[in-house]
């Protein structure tokens, strides 16, 4: 029989179309070596329909009520090394994580992880070469954001910082997804999830227990990086790059830098919101975590040790040191950028 035969054609439903949609939208305006492939998108979404029933089985073979493993969280502004240091602790620690593959089965992360751990070696071994925190290996570390924002239920840019209520449903999915993850593969779990901070508490009331990994860098750095980004993604630095801020409809008329400058700053203001008074939280400098990788992992380490007495152990070999990117002051527009920056974000 025929695969074609063997699976019956499934409509996309309406929430998924508008998704589909939407990355049309954005793919017409990206560069071609960044663009997704629409058709792969919609195959995607209906493969993943059809293994939803294998997806529920594995779910509930698994304790979905409660587990001893812990949740770590890597978050920070774009540009900001966070993907440098998921991958760090994802090469380094013990832990599972959504890889290329587990990735592709967004709705169905029980199928994903499980055809993950088989096709891939459990020595996960990297090496460090990310393109906008995208890896091009089966084995590399992915963003998860179709799984988070359908989590989340987030839809256009004007609510991707607006916390609402989880709903009981939403809380449910989401425990008994990561509990069942964690509980049959024996690990904690890591996630690179920027989507989710602004749901940090709510997240923290879901499960049992959570560490929240904030990457930091020098603003002018990272407003560079954010601003070479745009032109490498899409041809242009005059394109929206990133998730979109409270304040984007005030800014969306400033030049490059400054919209960059008031979005990085609105968006560092939301983090140090989230994460006051919060003992779930460790804050790392990219230059540190360049500089010494061996001292991450050993915060990371002592952070759940403090909060859970939770042991991880390490794997592979710890790199010694990175080249932490620096930018010169030594052309027009960085002067212009960290003009901008020294204008806006250090008021």
């Amino acid at each position: 029989m025929a695969f074609r035969d063997a699976v019956k054609p499934i409509k996309v439903n309406q929430c998924d179309m508008m998704k589909i949609q939407q990355s049309i939208m954005e793919e017409n305006e990206r560069r071609v070596q960044f663009k997704n492939n629409i058709e792969h998108i919609e195959f995607l979404e209906k493969l993943n329909d059809a293994v939803s029933g294998l997806n529920e089985r594995l779910k509930n073979s698994e304790n979905m009520e409660s587990s001893k493993h812990v949740c770590l969280m890597v978050f920070g502004l774009y540009r900001s090394g966070t993907s440098l240091t998921y991958q760090l602790l994802a090469n380094c620690l013990n832990v599972i994580f959504p890889n290329n593959i587990s990735a592709r089965f967004w709705k169905n992360p029980n199928v994903g992880f499980k055809l993950a751990s088989i096709i891939t070696s459990e020595k996960y071994v990297t090496e460090y070469t990310p393109c906008f925190g995208k890896f091009p290996n089966a084995e590399g570390v992915h963003e998860y954001s179709y799984f988070w924002s359908d989590i989340l239920h987030m839809g256009d840019h004007e609510n991707q910082f607006t916390e609402r209520p989880f709903s009981p449903d939403q809380s449910k999915k989401l425990r008994e997804t990561l509990f069942s993850l964690m509980n049959a593969h024996d690990k904690p779990l890591l996630f690179k999830n920027i989507l989710g901070v602004p749901h940090m508490d709510q997240i923290d009331a879901t499960l049992d227990k959570t560490l929240w990994i904030y990457v930091q860098r020098d603003f002018t750095d990272t407003a560079i990086s954010q601003y070479n980004s745009r032109i490498e993604y899409y041809g242009t630095p005059d394109s929206w790059w990133g998730l979109y801020p409270p304040n984007f409809e005030e800014i969306r008329h400033l030049s490059p830098e400054e919209q960059i400058a008031h979005s990085m700053k609105r968006i560092s203001e939301i983090y140090g919101k989230k994460i006051e008074g919060k003992d779930n939280v460790i804050v790392l400098r990219y230059k540190d975590v360049c500089n010494n990788p061996t001292m991450t992992i050993e915060q990371v380490r002592m952070a759940l040790k403090r909060l859970y007495d939770y042991s991880i152990d390490v794997r592979n070999g710890i790199p010694e040191r990175f080249t932490a990117k620096e930018y010169a002051l030594d052309t027009d527009i960085n002067q212009r950028i960290a003009k901008a920056v020294k204008a806006i974000c250090h008021k």
